[in-house]
């Protein structure tokens, strides 16, 4: 398997390549980081149960039966 470098577009603002964009979060502006949380995340530790053939795994994109949902694309709702 051939290894490909990846062509980065940014960098870490500490470091000194020239022509590489500053990240927005670069500006020194920290008023937003003294603002409240707009949400906190509940995720619970998956369980290794009920588990895909890796081979059905790959093409499904996850190996837990309990996560391969449908994806209708239709705003949440179902008709």
């Amino acid at each position: 398997m051939d290894l490909i470098q990846a062509d980065l577009k940014i960098a870490p603002k500490d470091c000194s390549i020239s022509g590489i964009p500053k990240l927005p979060c670069d500006s020194g502006d920290n008023s937003t980081l003294a603002s409240p949380s707009l949400a906190m995340a509940y995720v619970p530790v998956q369980q290794f149960r009920d588990l895909y053939d890796i081979n059905y795994a790959l093409q499904a994109g996850t190996l837990f039966k309990e996560l391969d949902l449908p994806f209708y694309g239709i705003g949440g709702t179902l008709l």
